[in-house]
């Protein structure tokens, strides 16, 4: 995560032009994804993820009468949907492949696969999860990540402070494991990221007993919506709640009792909350530390929409000129 991160820095760096700042976090989220999880460079196959990713990411934004139209129709937004789909496919056919000519190994895939038998998983089960951690497992970080580079580019102050943090603590090339715990600034800044911007926008549930919720009787096998972009913005939960402002996290437990405890769940709760949580938690501030420490961030984009699908993104493009910047250097 850190070696990537810092290879990143330098490409940003390096660029001639501003920088779209969602493209470049999800090649960053991507190789980190591939390498982790599957034990492969993913340079080659990038276009197709993203393919899929866009694929996804527009279904879940169509309007319900949208989706409802059956899939086999010839409809443009169902042709879109085939071509992205079929092109992540591709990706899990090349990775299978590539597993059952390969040795056994420790990534997630050759776990997976040793793992088949009467009381493993399927194929198809194994090619259902590959999909969920391709698309899921970069897009929402990466989502994140352009968040927390939009705010560091339209909030000086708040720079400045990651920047003194992170310049005392990340002594080598990139951020590593060791230093995560002296990093306070930099994890309630995404705390704060992940209240204001959660990458997932809803999670979806349903009912197993009839329940009474808030004066709303549910029978059993009711379909639930539970939107964190809504919940994570509500005033009665927090102040001024449309104001990005990391300094909300240092208030004490004390605080803070009488804030139910899903007003946050930016990785959903209970025994089914997201599987990747602490691995993006890791890399989430493993990268920003080391993005921080090497780079400055300058855009003119303030106030963007706020575009609200399977993810949370920016409404508009954030074009970014990314520099270099020293340890010394005030960003």
């Amino acid at each position: 995560m850190g070696a990537y991160a810092a290879a990143a820095s330098d490409e940003w760096c390096a660029a001639d032009a501003p920088v779209d700042v969602a493209d470049a976090t999800a090649e960053y989220t991507l190789r980190v994804l591939g390498k982790t999880l599957f034990g492969i460079e993913t340079d080659d196959r990038r276009e197709a993820v993203r393919a899929g990713a866009h694929a996804i990411r527009e279904r879940s934004s169509d309007a319900p009468g949208a989706v409802a139209v059956p899939e086999w129709l010839p409809t443009p937004s169902n042709r879109r949907y085939r071509r992205g789909i079929s092109q992540l496919e591709s990706v899990i056919d090349a990775l299978l492949d590539k597993q059952e000519s390969a040795a056994d190994g420790d990534d997630l895939l050759s776990l997976l696969q040793a793992a088949t038998g009467p009381d493993g998983p399927s194929e198809d089960e194994i090619r259902s999860q590959l999909a969920t951690f391709l698309f899921a497992g970069h897009e929402t970080s990466a989502t994140a990540l352009t968040w927390a580079l939009y705010e560091i580019g339209r909030r000086p102050d708040v720079a400045r402070r990651l920047a003194a943090e992170v310049d005392e603590v990340v002594t080598g090339e990139y951020a590593t494991l060791d230093d995560l715990p002296a990093l306070g600034y930099t994890d309630r800044f995404l705390r704060e990221t992940l209240r204001r911007y959660p990458p997932a926008a809803a999670i979806f549930r349903e009912t197993d007993a009839a329940v009474r919720i808030g004066g709303y009787r549910m029978p059993a096998d009711t379909f639930v919506v539970i939107p964190q972009f809504h919940v994570h913005t509500d005033d009665r939960w927090w102040d001024d709640p449309y104001r990005f402002d990391p300094s909300r996290w240092e208030s004490t437990e004390e605080t803070d009792s009488d804030r139910p405890e899903y007003a946050y769940f930016p990785f959903e709760g209970g025994p089914r909350h997201c599987i990747g949580m602490r691995f993006a938690r890791l890399e989430l501030k493993i990268a920003l530390a080391t993005f921080v420490h090497r780079c400055r961030v300058d855009h003119d984009v303030d106030e963007v929409g706020v575009d609200v699908g399977s993810t949370v993104r920016p409404a508009t493009e954030i074009d970014a000129r990314i520099s270099r910047r020293s340890p010394t250097e005030t960003p």
